[in-house]
This record gives C-alpha cells, structure tokens and sequence, in this order.
C-alpha cells in the first residue's frame, strides 16, 4: 500500500474523499446540489461529508476567496482567468524560511506556515506560530517520526488554538541521535510537551484558532483548482514526493523532457522516481509562475521548505506546474479561519 492511500485510509471524513473522487467538477456539482439543500452551506458551516464534528469544511471550490477581504480584486479569478504569475511571499503572508533539523517536523512547519497565512489574510497580521506545540503535544501524530498536516489541523481546532512562537519556541531537537552535541533530551523522537505554557498562553489567548480544514486537491486533475485556491485562500500545506531534494540547488525541477534538463537544478527525469503515491515530506506552496528554459516556457510552482535557507533558492523550491510532479497535487488541505 502507498504512503498517499495510508494518509487517505486516516482522513477522518471519508465522504469527502468520496466526493473528491469525482474530479473538480463533480466537486463543483455536488456543492452546488448541496448548497440548494442545505442553506448553511452558504456560511461554510456545514461540510460536503459526513464528519461536521471533526472540523472539516467544504471542499475548496473556485468561489472561495478568503483573500478577499484583503484584497477584493482577486475575486475575478478563476479556472479561466489567473494571473501567470503569483507569490505570496510579495504581498505579506509568507514568513521566514525556518530549519526544522533532525528532527521529521515538517508536518509541524507546513501546517503552521499555512495557518499563518490564514490568520493574516484574516487580520492583516503574520504571526509565527509554534510548530514546537505541534511536535511535542499532538498525541495523534509522531513528532520527529512524521506526522500528517490534516491531523494537526484537527489537533489545533480540537485544543483552541495554535501558540505563539515567541511563547513556545522550536527547540531545534536532534533526534535519533543524529548530532554529535545535542540539547537535553535530545535523543528522544517526540519531545515532551510542556503543558504548564500550553495551559497558560491558550488560556491567556495568545493562539490562533482556526475552524477547521479542508480539501483542496486529491490528485493530478486538481492541479489548476489548486492554483486557484492558493491565489484566493493563502498558501497551502500539501504532502508530496521529495526524492531528489536532497540534491536540489537551483531551477525548476521535475522535468517536462530532457531538453529542459538542468542538472545543477536536481531535475528527476524518470516519473517513477518521483511516484506521485509514495508521499513522504510536508512543505508550503506559495506561489507559481513560468520560466523560459532552453527556449520552451516551463511553468512551475514555488515551494518554501523547512531545511534554512542556505538550502535551494534561498531556502525555496521550484518544480514544473501542471503534471502533478512529484505528488505535488497529491493531497492538499488548508486551513479556515475561526469565525469571530
């Protein structure tokens, strides 16, 4: 069984995987329909599955634009008309480039970069949150031994809300005894949560909430949807393939066909390297764009990681848009902001 088929036999609302298998437009259909039945649909508190208790909402559709309140253009894109390039690192909701270390946290970083984004979309505030929290107090995932975004979304809509970094700082752990120095209690996986400053600042409010989740991509065709959803939501926390990163210092990756080959960019040349089912890395997609490579126009997105910047394009990620490469449309969530 792959690794994406495990993360979808876990997703808690299993309609809602159901619905996605009927491709954007069924989506599109079935909300629709559903929209005509249920009038709170229309206030995003009923979901499209059978979970409302579990925090899910709505598969994401071309309609949703949180961003619009900030930015009240933006409601005229759509499936067919995007701007060809976009970067939400230009307009304010995208934050440092952070180093998760050895410890497996980056579904820690990506769920709080994209609820990050989420808040400032809503408040016009970027407030770093804690993926220390996540690491250490959400029991439902393994802290340095993996974890999934959907889960810790659930996790922070379950507990009130995310801390604040400056409350709860990562702690650069080094697990499995990966540092010749490590810190007190290195060694071990999942670092102890440190209840009394959980208890603390959530009761004293310094969280952001969030009012729970939802899909926005299940494979290949929702590639442009994603496009959409990230232009008119925020950035999003996908799951993918990350073979080749490892290698990765500049240039779209994931090539369309060998003329567009650049080795120093760690280009994957054979699909079933980068099988799109065998999903093993978090990261945030902010942006996206097209870039003329050996004289043929390439489009891509862009990726921010959780390895510093002295890694990649100053600590980002860019790999061809609109074949699904790598996963990277595999499995994408995004979290909704708390109702005031």
């Amino acid at each position: 069984m792959t690794s994406l088929q495990i993360m979808k036999d876990s997703y808690p609302d299993q309609a809602a995987l159901r619905m996605g298998a009927l491709g954007p437009n069924g989506v599109k259909a079935e909300a629709k329909k559903r929209a005509t039945m249920v009038e709170s649909v229309r206030d995003k508190h009923e979901v499209l599955g059978d979970k409302m208790s579990e925090a899910m909402f709505p598969w994401v559709t071309e309609d949703d634009c949180a961003a619009c309140k900030m930015f009240e253009h933006f409601d005229k894109y759509n499936l067919n008309t995007m701007p060809e390039n976009f970067d939400w690192r230009q307009l304010g909701a995208v934050g440092p480039v952070l180093n998760q270390k050895y410890c497996g946290s980056c579904w820690s970083f990506g769920t709080a970069q994209d609820i990050e984004g989420t808040h400032f979309l809503a408040t016009g505030e970027l407030t770093p949150l804690s993926e220390q929290q996540l690491v250490a107090c959400d029991v439902a995932n393994d802290g340095c031994d993996g974890g999934w975004p959907f889960r810790a979304m659930q996790y922070i809509h379950d507990w009130g809300g995310m801390l604040w970094n400056k409350d709860y700082p990562y702690k650069g752990i080094c697990a499995w005894d990966a540092c010749d120095e490590r810190p007190d209690d290195a060694d071990a996986a999942t670092p102890t949560c440190d209840q009394a400053v959980l208890n603390n600042e959530t009761e004293a409010k310094h969280v952001s909430a969030i009012g729970g989740y939802q899909m926005v991509a299940m494979g290949a065709e929702y590639e442009e949807l994603t496009a959409v959803a990230l232009v008119k939501n925020g950035p999003l926390v996908i799951a993918f393939n990350s073979v080749g990163m490892d290698f990765y210092l500049h240039g779209i990756t994931g090539c369309l066909n060998s003329a567009t080959s650049d080795v120093n960019s760690g280009c994957i040349s054979s699909y079933e390297a980068c099988n799109p089912a065998d999903i093993d890395h978090s990261v945030l997609i902010v942006g996206f764009g097209e870039e003329e490579v050996d004289g043929v126009d390439i489009p891509y997105w862009v990726v921010k990681n959780s390895w510093a910047e002295e890694w990649g394009e100053d600590g980002y990620y860019r790999i061809v848009k609109g074949i699904n490469s790598c996963g990277i449309a595999s499995f994408v969530i995004h979290s909704v902001v708390k109702d005031a």
